[in-house]
C-alpha cells in the first residue's frame, strides 16, 4: 500500500461535475476525515485536515488544479522513483497547469500498464483509465 498524501485527499471535489469511477475510495476516507473535527494528519508534525471545499468552499477551480499539478507529485515520486527522467526542476519549468497534469497523467497511466501487465490482465490503455491526448507507448515514454 501506498499512503495518499493528506494535501491531495484535501483537493479532492465534494461533488465532482462527474461521478468517480467505479472503485474510486479515495472520497470516503476525506469524508472520514471532515466528520472527525479531531482528526489530525502529517507524518512528524500534526495538523488538522483540511478540506479546501469543506473550509474554503468559494476555492477557485483554476487554482484546485494549480495546487493539484504540484501536489501530485508528492506521491508521483514515491511511486516512480527512479523510474524515468523527469525532475522536479523539469515539473517546475513546465509553462502551465495543463502540462504538469498531463504529465502527471502519463505517469500514472504508465503505472497503471505495468501493473496490469505484472499481475497478467492487460487491458486497451483507455478502459477504465482517464485517457490524455497522448496514450502511453511503453513504460518508459511517461516522462517525454
Amino acid at each position: 500500500q501506498i499512503p495518499i498524501p493528506t494535501q491531495l485527499l484535501g483537493l479532492l471535489p465534494s461533488n465532482p461535475a462527474e461521478n468517480w469511477p467505479q472503485g474510486f475510495k479515495l472520497h470516503h476516507y476525506t469524508d472520514n476525515l471532515k466528520k472527525d473535527k479531531n482528526a489530525l494528519v502529517g507524518t512528524s508534525t500534526k495538523t488538522p485536515f483540511v478540506s479546501v471545499d469543506a473550509d474554503c468552499p468559494k476555492y477557485p477551480d483554476l487554482r484546485r488544479a494549480q495546487r493539484l499539478s504540484f501536489a501530485v507529485w508528492v506521491l508521483l515520486d514515491t511511486i516512480l522513483a527512479g523510474y524515468g527522467q523527469t525532475t522536479r526542476q523539469s515539473l517546475l519549468e513546465l509553462d502551465s497547469v495543463a502540462e504538469r497534469l498531463q504529465t502527471a497523467l502519463r505517469g500514472f497511466n504508465a503505472v497503471n500498464e505495468a501493473l496490469k501487465n505484472s499481475v497478467g490482465q492487460i487491458a486497451p490503455s483507455t478502459q477504465g483509465v482517464v485517457s490524455s491526448d497522448e496514450s502511453v507507448e511503453d513504460e518508459e515514454s511517461w516522462w517525454q
